[in-house]
């Protein structure tokens, strides 16, 4: 299938990319041969992500040291994909801020 989309070397973060949806999503931008950063607890075998951070992003330290550690790389994240699913009585706590 020809498409134009075109993701070569382009930097992409998907959180939760360990799970069903978000190593769907792994996969496909693999195909397109983009650089792709996983944000996770646990490591998938089946795909080839070239890049994993394994972290709780329940906690949001976790959720800052890893954007620190991104950011200390120079790493420009071109597309961010979110496929956790966590659910928080306080999401003022991680939107207080933005």
């Amino acid at each position: 299938m020809k498409t134009k989309l075109n993701f070569n070397n382009k930097n992409i973060l998907v959180t939760g990319g360990s799970g069903f949806l978000g190593s769907k999503i792994v996969k496909a931008f693999l195909e397109f041969n983009a650089n792709v950063y996983v944000l996770d607890l646990k490591f998938n075998k089946k795909f080839k992500a070239k890049y994993f951070i394994k972290t709780d992003l329940s906690k949001k330290e976790n959720i800052d040291k890893s954007y620190n550690h991104l950011k200390k790389k120079k790493i420009k994240i071109h597309s961010l994909i979110n496929c956790i699913n966590y659910h928080s009585d306080n999401m003022e706590e991680y939107t207080g801020n933005l």
